[in-house]
């Protein structure tokens, strides 16, 4: 079996204290001015090693990424020598520590689910907030997971006695234990319980804990991943069973089940038992290369909307002119990428740190590596932007985007997008030879 790589279970850590201390593991950002030409920007970040750079101009700053000056020489055919200044449009929002100490201090002090719930609908409007003026998605979802940990932790807390706690772990699963559901979906969660615990403690919190969560705004799961769902709620001993139960009859149900374990996170409770679970896990991987294709093959289940010269392809009826971002872009990186880290016992959930991870083990080059991240982050926040105005005007979210919105150099990014995702599925069918089983 391979070694593992990444060890990041990120366990459940205390509120942050009201008083801040300087962080060593802390980096200061690259400065230039604004005057600064392109060519001199791409020779500073190379010097430091950086992907991104802070522009300032007198009181103003604002976010320069390697992106940007690739697009503006690449794409608008901008001069070496043009400053950067001519790159941006000066609309930061910044965001202090005091700000997420603010709303983390807010939901601590809490005392019951009524005001939670006031907390949980005032992080949409700070979150769209953020969107508008340009927050990076992968930063806004740091900011989002932290907060939304805090906030399961506070629910659990007010649900059951410390001493019960330290006898159970809550994971979140999906796109929240992978750190990237910005916008709340629904319930991905699970209950993991020692010998402790009796049955009925586990019956009655399980079901106490999906109710809290559908009071402040979480929808219940359409696949019924929560822990109200026997499978998704019980003691270790019997979570391990089923896992080796799934391990040993891959079917594509079974498949599923494993992809959404491995995107498990812990968030409150003994994380002891989670890290158990994660290494009987790894433990258990098959040595079988006719497993991971299996596991692989639903990056193949949907089409890149391309055609002939890279034409988009759009829906067709009640979807006229629109295409799933979700299907078409965020879903083929995420299982591609979580089917390569399988494969190399990647521990790290997120997809932009398995990416990484996947680069420091050459299965990916890095520059590759590098523009899958960017794509990922592009679509993804086309995704936030769709369901955030959604929900503004009080219609239920979707993935659908209705292409003559985009502006042309936003279109031309998405069409890049995709291209990249083509190349990164035919790679992921390359790499576990999945022609072979259609």
């Amino acid at each position: 079996m391979a070694k593992n790589r990444d060890l990041d279970s990120e366990a459940p850590v205390p509120p942050p204290p009201l008083s801040r201390t300087p962080n060593p593991g802390q980096r200061n950002p690259l400065v230039l001015a604004a005057e600064t030409s392109i060519r001199d920007a791409v020779q500073e970040m190379r010097a430091h090693g950086v992907d991104v750079v802070l522009a300032c101009q007198g009181n103003r700053q604002e976010i320069l990424t390697s992106t940007d000056l690739r697009d503006a020489l690449a794409i608008d055919q901008r001069p070496v020598d043009t400053p950067i200044a001519e790159l941006i449009s000066w609309t930061l929002a910044t965001a202090t520590p005091e700000t997420l100490l603010d709303r983390a201090v807010r939901l601590h002090q809490s005392r019951s689910l009524a005001e939670l719930a006031e907390e949980a609908r005032a992080q949409v409007s700070w979150v769209h907030a953020l969107v508008a003026k340009g927050m990076k998605v992968h930063y806004l979802g740091r900011l989002s997971r932290e907060l939304d940990r805090q906030l399961l932790q506070k629910v659990a807390s007010l649900l059951a006695a410390p001493e019960f706690l330290a006898h159970v772990c809550i994971l979140v699963m999906g796109s929240e234990g992978r750190g990237e559901q910005i916008i709340r979906t629904d319930q991905d969660n699970a209950l993991l319980a020692d010998a402790h615990c009796s049955d009925q403690e586990i019956h009655c919190f399980r079901h106490a804990f999906t109710s809290a969560l559908l009071q402040l705004g979480y929808p219940v799961c359409p696949g019924d991943v929560m822990m109200s769902n026997p499978r998704w709620g019980s003691r270790l001993a019997d979570f391990k069973d089923r896992m080796r139960t799934w391990m040993e009859n891959p079917t594509p149900d079974n498949l599923m089940q494993l992809a959404i374990c491995y995107d498990a996170r812990a968030v409150v409770g003994n994380v002891g038992l989670f890290l158990e679970a994660r290494d009987f896990f790894m433990a258990h991987l098959p040595n079988d290369q006719a497993f991971y294709a299996h596991f692989a093959m639903p990056v193949l289940a949907f089409k890149t909307p391309l055609g002939l010269f890279k034409r988009f392809i759009v829906e067709k009826g009640d979807k006229q002119g629109q295409i799933d971002l979700k299907k078409s872009g965020i879903f083929p990186i995420v299982h591609g990428v979580r089917s390569l880290a399988l494969e190399q016992r990647l521990l790290d959930p997120n997809t932009v740190r398995r990416i990484r991870g996947l680069v420091r083990c050459g299965v990916l080059e890095r520059a590759f590596g590098m523009d899958l991240i960017e794509a990922f982050d592009f679509v993804s926040g086309l995704r936030i932007k769709v369901r955030l105005d959604y929900l503004v005007h009080s219609k239920p979210a979707t993935d659908f985007l209705l292409l003559n919105t985009l502006g042309r150099l936003d279109r031309e990014n998405l069409r890049d997008c995709f291209v990249l995702v083509d190349r990164f599925k035919q790679l992921v069918s390359y790499h576990f030879r999945l022609q072979s089983l259609q």
